[in-house]
């Protein structure tokens, strides 16, 4: 099925026209959705219909965002904060899952007469505000003699790190529908069937048209080393139904039900996007609800385990991406230290590889010793 022209904003019913069209994204560009289309809403209903529930789902898939990281059409993935060490001190994640300090750390020791300092920041910026507030509390500090002893050194952390966070609620619900809606409209360039769909999105607070929803069974092929999102759209004339499976991250999944009243014609339209590759993907997706399946579906709670099998497979694969980044950056690392060294050699010396290939060795051999630390949280 080819995406077909929709005329109406489907939110207000205003014509659609170039002066008063607006691109609205059928999955949340913050997590990474490329689809995108000026058929949908106008520009007035754009900026008003579901600004709130998409922040909402946005913070909630905030996590896997930075992780991978995605790419978003504009601006670049925000650094995310709020991980805490088992010793309680705080961290943030740069996009690709790389911690850094999450805020300076200053100790002060009283030792006769005299006040100890020391103080830890992430990056000379950080540090030149630390080193300022000190100076105002104690006016005798020589700050170039501070200058002068810094020293910058990486090093992995042997702690591990926790993040609270939730799918689900009222308001992502609602920023879900919302996508099923965008890509049934997209479809069909029709949404005469939605009306009851609609009306939920706009009016309603409790959000009883979405559930999450593991299958037992798999319903399409997963290549090893993909991580997409997912939306299967179906309806089904003999069962009145009209229905939409969402997955995002290849982790988190949801049924939403459109129609339970749906007189179409039979049809079921797949869009797959690899976060990775940043490729459109085919995918054959098996899920076909009665309308007593689709009922059950949205009353049933999702079992933890379901999240926790799908979020560790995914976390893998994010996981096998850092390792190989982190051997190329301990690769490059070398090249330009002991290069930049010799750099007025005109030819490569046995001194050179030897002096290259032990600061390969010893930053590969600290850097496997903890990768194998945190391969054992994931067995």
């Amino acid at each position: 099925m080819k995406a077909q022209k929709n005329q109406r904003c489907y939110k207000c019913g205003n014509p659609l026209e170039e002066e008063n069209s607006a691109d609205e994204h059928v999955l949340l560009n913050a997590i990474g959705g490329k689809l995108k289309s000026k058929d949908l809403l106008c520009e007035g209903c754009n900026s008003t219909i579901g600004g709130e529930a998409d922040a909402e789902l946005a913070k909630q898939l905030a996590f896997f965002s930075t992780y991978f990281p995605i790419k978003r059409d504009r601006g670049k993935t925000p650094t995310l904060k709020g991980f805490k060490s088992e010793s309680g001190k705080d961290y943030n994640m740069q996009p690709g899952g790389r911690p850094e300090f999450g805020r300076p750390e200053i100790e002060e020791k009283k030792v006769g007469d005299e006040v100890e300092i020391s103080a830890s920041a992430k990056n000379e910026k950080e540090l030149t505000t630390i080193l300022g507030s000190l100076k105002k509390r104690f006016p005798d500090i020589d700050l170039d003699k501070w200058k002068e002893k810094y020293e910058w050194k990486e090093d992995y952390i042997d702690e591990t790190l926790h993040f609270e966070s939730h799918i689900g609620g009222d308001l992502a619900f609602k920023s879900i529908l919302k996508t099923a809606i965008n890509f049934y409209v997209l479809k069909k360039g029709s949404f005469i069937e939605l009306k009851s769909a609609i009306d939920s999105l706009i009016t309603e607070e409790r959000m009883d048209m979405v559930n999450q929803f593991y299958p037992t069974k798999k319903i399409y092929k997963k290549e090893p080393k993909e991580v997409v999102h997912l939306i299967h759209l179906v309806g089904r004339k003999h069962e009145r139904v009209l229905y939409c499976f969402i997955e995002f991250f290849s982790t988190y999944s949801f049924v939403v039900k459109l129609s339970d009243d749906y007189d179409g014609k039979n049809f079921k339209e797949t869009y797959c996007y690899n976060i990775l590759t940043c490729k459109e993907l085919k995918k054959d997706v098996k899920l076909n609800f009665s309308a007593n399946e689709l009922k059950e579906a949205l009353t049933t709670p999702a079992l933890p385990s379901d999240i926790i099998k799908k979020a560790n497979r995914a976390m893998k694969i994010g996981q096998d991406i850092q390792t190989d980044n982190e051997i190329s950056r301990i690769v490059g690392k070398a090249v330009d230290e002991v290069f930049n060294k010799y750099k007025h050699e005109p030819l490569i010396t046995r001194q050179m590889i030897d002096e290259f290939s032990e600061k390969v060795a010893e930053a590969y051999v600290k850097f496997a010793l903890r990768n194998k630390k945190r391969r054992d949280i994931f067995e």
